[in-house]
């Protein structure tokens, strides 16, 4: 079971290689009940600073606060080791390659040198903030908190899968496809 599992967050960051989109999906229930306690205890961080507004440009950075606060953060079933690297394997990256726009695993797409890390850590504090909201919201909240990060923040929440997000994107030009894209291996790891 994921909470609200048909809401996905899609967040497109500006590069000097052109934009990419970074697509996550929510926590499954069974993560959000590992890490229930850091999770509500971020959210209220973030909601009692009156951050709804700008959570959404801090809220990884105030997780691994609260969680080291909280002697939480490091170890194996740490946050660090546990909660950070599910939100990494719940989003893929969309960059534009030889084939059109290719779908990578975050984390392949920082090994591989496809992404510089500096743009996931500028996506992965919306999409914490995201993850934050689905868990500990209830629908017709966690709908205007979204609203204002899309509108504030440039995100999209979406129904569709990182691929069918994909493939929902323009095809460019070929002047404009040479000029904005690395190549990339066809082949996922």
């Amino acid at each position: 079971m994921k909470i609200n599992k048909d809401l996905n967050l899609v967040v497109p960051v500006d590069t000097e290689e052109g934009e990419i989109f970074f697509h996550s999906t929510p926590l499954f229930f069974e993560t959000f009940k590992k890490y229930h306690f850091v999770i509500c205890a971020t959210f209220t961080k973030l909601l009692t600073a009156e951050m709804h507004l700008t959570g959404a440009k801090i809220a990884a950075m105030t997780l691994e606060e609260v969680a080291r606060d909280m002697g939480r953060w490091e170890g194996k079933e740490g946050v660090e080791n546990g909660l950070m690297n599910e939100i990494s394997r719940l989003t893929n990256v969309l960059i534009l390659g030889d084939n059109g726009w290719e779908s990578l695993p975050v984390d392949t797409a920082i090994q591989r040198n496809f992404i510089e890390p500096e743009y996931w850590e500028e996506a992965k504090q919306r999409i914490v903030f995201f993850m934050l909201v689905c868990a500990m919201t209830k629908r017709d909240v966690r709908d205007d908190l979204l609203t204002i990060m899309n509108g504030s923040w440039q995100t999209q929440t979406t129904s569709l899968t990182s691929t069918e997000y994909a493939d929902s994107l323009p095809i460019l030009s070929e002047t404009e496809t040479s000029q904005s894209k690395k190549k990339l291996s066809s082949v996922v790891a």
